[in-house]
């Protein structure tokens, strides 16, 4: 059965159960920290880096399907992770104490998820439309 959905689509649909896949990894980090009383810099922090470190490979293996060196992607992805971490960890102090845990990862995480997928797809996994690797710009 022939599919309707082009490359993009398909890369869309992955990258959207990955991220749905390792945001659920984020909550259950955040919440065993919190039950351990650690501080929102730390919930932010280790929370974070778990899903980076799975994200990298997901997302380069199998939503991009990249099969560039890593140093290629990867110093990419460290500047977008650091972009995204700056997001979440600002959102996670200014949030925490004025709203219930979940609320504010909820809140962290659709300013990190908006800001990773634009760099991602634009930048750091891009190809031109004969899929060759797109122009340093």
């Amino acid at each position: 059965m022939k599919s309707n959905l082009n490359l993009f689509e398909h890369k869309v649909i992955r990258y959207a159960v990955a991220g749905c896949s390792t945001f659920a990894l984020y909550l259950l980090t955040g919440n065993l920290l919190h039950e351990a009383n650690a501080s929102p810099q730390v919930i932010a922090s280790v929370s974070f880096s778990v899903v980076v470190a799975i994200n990298y490979v997901v997302q380069r293996f199998w939503v991009f399907r990249d099969e560039r060196p890593t140093l290629d992607t990867l110093p990419k992805f460290l500047v977008k992770t650091g972009v995204g971490y700056t997001v979440n960890i600002t959102a996670m102090t200014m949030m925490m104490p004025v709203m219930p845990l979940i609320e504010a990862q909820i809140a962290a995480a659709c300013a990190v998820i908006v800001s990773n997928a634009f760099f991602a797809f634009f930048w750091v996994f891009a190809r031109t439309q004969s899929g060759e690797v797109a122009p340093e710009g």
